[in-house]
């Protein structure tokens, strides 16, 4: 049985949303023949999301989770959350997911800025 969305918010995330790199490492795994250790492949691909700065009202609701510093990824298609994005020369790590499908057609990602070496 499907679930009818009572949210519509394709046309607003399409209006904001601009092409950003994706990256995800795909896990690594212990060569079956060696028992050496194989790190993960990195892919990317360039998706469209939308990317805010977190309002006063989550950070405040958020009880700290979330500061100021953290934005928030609005996409039309599921992500993995072990994956990164660029924004504005900075690497950001898709840390935490909101699932809207249920009544939306949204899914809310947010995002921490990776620390520089």
């Amino acid at each position: 049985m499907l679930t009818q969305q009572y949210y519509a918010f394709k046309r607003l995330i399409n209006k904001y949303s601009k092409d950003v790199p994706y990256t995800r490492t795909s896990e690594g795994q212990r060569d079956p023949e060696t028992g050496e250790w194989l790190e993960g492949t990195a892919q990317t691909k360039t998706i469209s999301a939308a990317v805010f700065p977190v309002d006063k009202n989550t950070i405040y609701e958020s009880g700290g989770r979330i500061t100021s510093a953290d934005l928030l990824l609005y996409s039309l298609k599921p992500l993995d959350v072990r994956g990164t994005i660029l924004h504005k020369g900075a690497n950001w790590r898709i840390e935490q997911m909101g699932d809207h499908t249920d009544f939306a057609d949204f899914h809310r990602y947010r995002l921490t800025r990776e620390a520089k070496a």
